[in-house]
């Protein structure tokens, strides 16, 4: 990242002294470093939102994996259902049928034995 200081705030670094735990600069110097130090916490704010935008991202993106592994874990158990229906409502057809010609069967000799 490329720090731009303006002409107006240009500082010479090299004058800065130290005296015992006091550091002495110029007003430039104090505002390039305002200037640095303000920049630095904008750049610190920046990278905290775009971790942040990332962990929503992540987020976001395991949910969807989650949500298909449901579909899908649903939509198996949904097919295994209808395979079922389909299995049974054959064997009901058939059964309804084997039913209809005994009924049909047993009438016949109810009649049979009515008329004697």
């Amino acid at each position: 990242m490329a720090l731009l200081v303006s002409p107006s705030l240009a500082c010479d670094w090299s004058t800065i002294k130290k005296v015992g735990n006091i550091y002495q600069y110029s007003k430039e110097c104090n505002l390039a470093v305002g200037k640095l130090v303000r920049d630095s916490k904008l750049s610190q704010e920046r990278t905290d939102k775009l971790n942040k935008a990332l962990d929503l991202k992540d987020l976001a993106l395991s949910k969807s994996d989650e949500r298909i592994v449901l579909w899908r874990k649903t939509s198996y158990k949904l097919e295994d259902r209808l395979i079922k229906h389909d299995k049974y409502s054959s064997a009901k057809g058939w059964l309804l049928f084997g039913s209809g010609i005994l009924t049909t069967i047993l009438t016949g000799w109810a009649i049979g034995q009515a008329v004697r």
